[in-house]
């Protein structure tokens, strides 16, 4: 609290503080995330991608934790920080912290895990080869830009990436703290990503100071055929390694 507001008698206003934990990556999160940094001017949002990816001692995260959240600047309207589940060292510190310290969580996910594994080899592809051509890795699609045309994707890499999502969302699935959290799929996200934007930004009971844009569109086609012409090849190789249980997903 400032001197001037002592003098005055007023506490400084809080600002809002969010987690948002994802199982893995493409379940959208960049889309909500740009709608957060949109709505306010720069200094009124502070706001970490994925930072636990480089602290891999449960501490030493713990510590980072602490650290960001209890940090206060002029002006701030919302704290937040966007996470892999996977990359928390200790799963039941993290819900521990956001329980102690009041934080909300959005608990971000996406149920088609196929969808999931092959969104996530064209990303990797994406990211290489946009590296390859101006030197920098980019992960999603900018509004304008050319996203990765129709392409075979390896099974073996496919079946490794479809495993690890699996083991994810089963522990995802346990991953319920005792804090105010808003559940979003990811299908709910695509459908009106603006509509949710504005319900996302009432329940963390901000007011959007600016016109809400969308910087991304959809990397994959909303049929995996027309961007995977050996889809049929990835299908058998899930079958072979135990996930026929997804079969379905192939064709949502």
């Amino acid at each position: 609290m400032s001197l001037l507001d002592r003098l005055r008698g007023k506490e400084s206003k809080q600002p809002v503080r969010l987690a948002i934990v994802m199982p893995w990556g493409r379940v959208g999160s960049n889309l909500l995330v740009a709608q957060f940094r949109d709505s306010f001017a720069s200094r009124m949002t502070r706001i970490r991608n994925e930072p636990l990816n480089v602290i891999k001692d449960a501490d030493e995260q713990l510590g980072w934790l602490r650290d960001f959240y209890g940090e206060r600047n002029d002006d701030e309207l919302l704290v937040a920080s966007k996470h892999g589940l996977l990359s928390i060292a200790d799963i039941d510190a993290f819900s521990g912290f956001l329980v102690e310290q009041g934080i909300r969580l959005i608990r971000h996910r996406r149920d088609n895990l196929v969808k999931v594994a092959v969104s996530q080899q064209r990303a990797e592809l994406y990211a290489r080869h946009s590296t390859e051509e101006d030197g920098k890795a980019r992960w999603g699609v900018l509004r304008g830009e050319k996203p990765l045309g129709t392409v075979d994707l390896d099974p073996a890499e496919f079946v490794r990436t479809l495993r690890y999502v699996s083991e994810a969302q089963s522990k995802f699935d346990a991953f319920r703290p005792d804090c105010p959290t808003y559940d979003l799929e990811y299908e709910t996200l695509k459908a009106d990503p603006v509509a949710v934007g504005r319900d996302v930004m009432q329940w963390l009971g901000l007011d959007p100071q600016r016109e809400i844009k969308l910087r991304f569109d959809k990397a994959t086609p909303e049929k995996l055929r027309a961007a995977v012409p050996n889809l049929d090849t990835l299908r058998r190789a899930s079958a072979d390694a135990g996930f026929a249980d997804l079969d379905a997903m192939f064709d949502e």
